[in-house]
């Protein structure tokens, strides 16, 4: 019965957290650190910014620089998709 409940809760966390952020022009900005483990190479510690900005109706562009002890991520993506 726990798991039932568990599961339940957590499809309707997921449910109500998908139309959190639809509006257009809509900006977010959220701050993100983790761990990361990766094989041959150290554990290291990261952190960063990372941007949402909602070009339309649930369609965003989702940005993030991430910064670290020999680590540093900053996809091109979204800003190769601007220039297309």
């Amino acid at each position: 019965m726990k798991v039932f409940l568990f599961i339940l809760a957590f499809f309707l966390v997921q449910h109500t957290s998908c139309y959190a952020q639809q509006q257009k022009g809509s900006v977010f900005l959220s701050a993100r650190m983790g761990h990361l483990e990766i094989q041959d190479f150290g554990p290291r510690v990261y952190g960063g910014l990372e941007l949402e900005f909602m070009v339309r109706d649930r369609i965003g562009i989702h940005y993030s620089l991430l910064l670290g002890k020999n680590y540093f991520h900053m996809p091109l993506g979204p800003v190769a998709g601007v220039f297309t």
